[in-house]
């Protein structure tokens, strides 16, 4: 099968045919703004050609939903859902396989961006939190998210895009900044929340992401790459794992940012030994892609000695996915 109904449902969607009819029945939301399609081609059988079909139909979506709501032939409170649910997704999935340009266009041209920098957008997306669902809380402080959480994770999306290229896939040079965005350490020091206060969101928000753009990592990461603050990217992490037990995603990647940590301090043992539990906890899900990321990362930091197994084990879940091994950025394997 290999996502055959995932690809037909990119290849078949049309904005002019389904949207409008998506907008009034039912949940009256449009769910192929999500990105969920992509999102599970990439993880599960690493198939960049189909995920990238995906995202740029998705990117056409989105920047025709910001044009209606700037021509007032809609509201962004109409959008609310769309815009919510699609932070979760869309930016989580496009760091996973480090497309920064179509992430870099998704934050300048669609209401993800413009909840940022437009009052009104913000205002209208953030109506999300008015429903049943957004306002749900238990007496201990508990909720699905919360829009302070929602808001933070687009604005390290775009902190993190400052002075990003893309190169290999996930490489943490790939978004190690400009000489601009550093200097800017001083602001981002001021509104970047302590490791506690992430790691209570880990506790009390159950938020619905794809791992890279959690709160409590993208700002981890963050600390890391812009103020060169690795051991607080290593409570996050480790703080990370010890609560959350059940969501992969997130704790796939709490591995991989542990092990870049370990390895900008220059402790390549620790730093392999995360990107291989990374790689056990990927096959346990079967997100293949991820997988091939948390080996590729290994392979970085292993001695001779271990380099042997990790690339059989690497030829083998790259031989499963669709990607070729330029794109997985394995050309040498």
């Amino acid at each position: 099968m290999r996502g055959v109904r995932l690809r037909e449902i990119i290849e078949r969607y049309s904005f002019e045919q389904v949207h409008p009819t998506a907008k009034q029945v039912i949940m009256c939301c449009d769910p192929f703004s999500f990105g969920v399609e992509p999102l599970c081609l990439l993880l599960w059988w690493g198939d960049l050609t189909a995920a990238r079909a995906g995202w740029a139909k998705l990117l056409d979506q989105h920047k025709r939903m910001r044009a209606r709501v700037a021509q007032g032939d809609a509201s962004a409170s109409g959008y609310s859902y769309e815009v919510v649910n699609a932070t979760w997704y869309v930016p989580g999935a496009l760091l996973a396989a480090n497309e920064i340009d179509i992430l870099r266009e998704f934050m300048a041209h669609t209401l993800l961006g413009a909840v940022l920098d437009d009052e009104a957008v913000h205002a209208g997306a953030a109506s999300y939190w008015q429903g049943s669902f957004g306002n749900w809380r238990t007496e201990d402080g508990r909720s699905a998210m919360s829009h302070d959480s929602w808001l933070l994770s687009l604005r390290a999306v775009a902190e993190l895009l400052k002075g990003a290229t893309a190169s290999a896939p996930d490489s943490p040079s790939s978004t190690a900044g400009s000489t601009q965005s550093r200097g800017s350490s001083a602001s981002l020091r001021e509104w970047l929340p302590s490791p506690a206060e992430l790691l209570r969101i880990v506790e009390y928000e159950s938020v619905q992401t794809t791992g890279p753009n959690h709160p409590a990592l993208i700002c981890g990461r963050l600390y890391g790459e812009r103020l060169n603050d690795w051991d607080t990217a290593i409570v996050l992490a480790e703080g990370a794992l010890a609560i959350e037990q059940f969501h992969p995603l997130l704790r796939i990647e709490a591995h991989r940012l542990l092990g870049r940590a370990h390895a900008a301090q220059g402790r390549a043992g620790m730093a392999r030994k995360a990107a291989e539990r990374a790689a056990d906890e990927a096959a346990d899900a079967r997100y293949a892609w991820l997988e091939a990321m948390s080996l590729g990362d290994a392979l970085k930091w292993c001695g001779a000695s271990e380099a042997q197994d990790i690339r059989k084990r690497l030829r083998g879940v790259a031989a499963r996915l669709s990607a070729s091994l330029k794109e997985l950025g394995l050309d040498d394997l």
